[in-house]
């Protein structure tokens, strides 16, 4: 059902062919019985560029 929310919302996408992004998902359920989807995003995060500023001294 979570998923299908996040997905519903924008949030994630499905894919249904080869991709080169491909995250570690855990579904974890809280105490109060609804789900929580925790991500792994340090590979993904590794890959981005990002602009550099060099703050002058």
């Amino acid at each position: 059902d979570e998923l299908q929310r996040m997905e519903r919302a924008g949030v994630i996408r499905k894919i249904t062919n080869a991709t080169e992004w491909c995250v570690p998902m855990v579904p974890v359920v809280k105490p109060n019985n609804s789900v929580r989807i925790c991500v792994d995003l340090k590979c993904l995060n590794a890959s981005v560029l990002r602009e550099r500023y060099v703050i002058p001294t």
